[in-house]
């Protein structure tokens, strides 16, 4: 009787063991299949943002530049951007862009994970992609993108009038109250307020319920909205007259 007690615990004993093993094996497949998912759904969602950005919207805009900037608009870590021969005659440059993302996994053991995913891009076009790469080992490629304020080139003058543009439509749109007025209305109030200046061209009113306006001042273009709090700024590709447009300083565009 006492053998078959120790048998009996022997055997408890392993039981014991062989759970416990499959636990942790089936725990580090849940952090390997966690880690895919998640960054896998971030890969997914930035190659819908980058095809949806603005600044690839007309066929001439469909070039590496911009597609680096519209990357850098929505803070991705670009490791390595190149031009791809196109397989076809395309009006479009072909680019190929590894992007590193960033998750944190959850489970028994959570950790973050850095993971890199590889794109080909027709334009705006997503031909190929995501596809898991290994990370190349430089840090992420610094995009130099367009400055928010005017040249150095202008005169001292002329900036001081230009932010004082941006002052005015900024106060403006505080007073905005869109429950009083209507798009007309504030139209004609923005165009008012800035008349001192002689804008190029004033184009304000609301959108879905958001008071914003798009003001062409000696070829440069400022947009200006008012959400939660009141924004105006110098859209990075905005100068283009078929940019400049209310719609896109009401979406709130880069």
């Amino acid at each position: 009787m006492v053998g078959a007690d120790r048998t009996t615990r022997r055997c408890r004993a392993e039981m014991r063991s062989i759970v416990l093993v499959g636990m942790l094996l089936l725990s580090g497949c849940a952090q390997l299949g966690g880690r895919g998912r998640e960054t896998s759904a971030a890969a997914d969602s930035a190659a819908v943002r980058l095809g949806n950005s603005r600044l690839l919207e007309h066929n001439e805009d469909m070039n590496q530049r911009n597609l680096l900037l519209a990357a850098a608009a929505e803070r991705l870590d670009v490791m390595s951007a190149e031009h791809v021969d196109p397989p076809s005659d395309s009006i479009y440059e072909w680019n190929a862009l590894v992007l590193r993302f960033t998750a944190q996994t959850s489970g028994l053991a959570p950790h973050t994970v850095v993971q890199c995913w590889k794109y080909v891009f027709e334009g705006k076009f997503l031909r190929s992609g995501p596809g898991a790469v290994d990370c190349p080992t430089n840090p992420p490629i610094d995009i130099s993108v367009p400055s928010t304020s005017p040249p150095p080139t202008y005169s001292p003058q002329f900036v001081e009038d230009f932010q004082a543009l941006r002052d005015q439509l900024s106060t403006t749109l505080e007073t905005v109250d869109t429950h009083v007025l209507d798009s007309a209305q504030v139209q004609n109030l923005v165009r008012t307020a800035l008349a001192k200046f002689d804008p190029d061209s004033v184009d304000a009113g609301i959108i879905q319920q958001v008071p914003a306006a798009a003001v062409r001042y000696h070829d440069l273009c400022v947009f200006g909205r008012k959400g939660d709090t009141v924004e105006v700024w110098q859209p990075v590709f905005g100068n283009a007259a078929d940019s400049c447009t209310l719609a896109n300083a009401a979406a709130g565009g880069p």
